[in-house]
């Protein structure tokens, strides 16, 4: 277990959250963008798909309540993962209710599966397309848990969303692609890249961000602002602000309506600085009487 970069991993007092990865090996997923298959090859990992007791253990050292993502480098829900270690997971998530635990997958047809979830987890699933998105719904429309989310990363398709399809969901997360120089030119990129009108730029020596369009992101902020439903918008489309979006767009808002403090202060300097740069300057004049 470690401090995580992750952004919408945030303690309750601000501070960054943890990863806990008790299930390690290679993810038989194999998404294209994945950042932990990368490093399982550059670094010759171990790929076997095994469990680590003591990984979870450490979350008995933390002394403050603290949210944890669970099963952050591989697919905890697929056939690969022994049923009985989601039981120790589940076990412990228990053991420790003063904790939030966040669970993300794509294996929505496993998912469902266990319908109730405890009550200090976050059950998410992430939607990448059309396709993937009706499944995603479907499948938070029959769990229950504390917090349901929806991730839309990477957002490098426009799809539908309308407001009956989120009125179950209780956050949502927008964030973009980051993926190796040699993959971005491959066919089906140029085509995705092409077809939606994609942002691409280089990000560090050997790296390249795919991010959607500000109109896709608006779309679904519309939506998602229509039901109430805070929305999360990644590092990884704010930096810099490629995409020109409007400060009230730049939002980084948790379950409960709750937006990050970093981010406040980041909108309120540029509110500042823009007002600076258009208020009017004006001659002083005095209203004491020359004698």
């Amino acid at each position: 277990m470690q401090r995580t970069d992750i952004e919408w991993v945030v303690n309750p007092d601000g501070s960054p959250g943890y990863t806990c990865n008790p299930v390690k090996g290679f993810c038989p997923v194999a998404c294209p963008y994945c950042y932990a298959r990368r490093m399982y090859l550059r670094f010759k990992w171990d790929k076997t798909i095994r469990f680590h007791a003591s990984e979870i253990e450490e979350i008995s050292t933390l002394k403050k309540s603290s949210t944890i993502f669970m099963g952050s480098t591989i697919e905890l829900f697929g056939e690969w993962v022994n049923f009985r270690w989601l039981g120790i997971i589940f076990q412990w998530v228990r053991l420790y209710p003063q904790h939030t635990f966040i669970f993300l997958s794509k294996c929505y047809q496993n998912l469902v599966k266990y319908r109730a979830f405890p009550k200090n987890c976050y059950i998410g699933l992430t939607a990448t397309d059309a396709i993937s998105f009706r499944a995603a719904i479907n499948c938070l429309n029959h769990i229950n848990a504390k917090v349901k989310f929806l991730s839309i990363e990477p957002f490098i398709e426009p799809f539908p969303i309308l407001p009956s399809d989120i009125e179950n969901v209780n956050w949502l997360i927008i964030g973009g692609m980051t993926i190796p120089k040699a993959e971005i030119a491959n066919d089906y990129m140029c085509h995705l890249i092409e077809k939606n009108e994609l942002l691409t730029f280089p990000y560090r020596s050997s790296l390249w961000r795919v991010l959607p369009t500000a109109d896709m992101i608006r779309s679904v902020i519309s939506i998602a602002d229509g039901m109430n439903v805070p929305v999360f918008i990644k590092d990884n489309i704010l930096d810099g602000n490629p995409l020109d979006l409007r400060l009230a767009e730049m939002r980084q808002e948790l379950p409960g309506g709750v937006q990050l403090k970093r981010k406040e202060e980041e909108v309120a300097r540029k509110k500042r600085s823009h007002s600076k740069r258009r208020k009017p300057k004006t001659k002083r004049t005095s209203n004491r009487r020359q004698t």
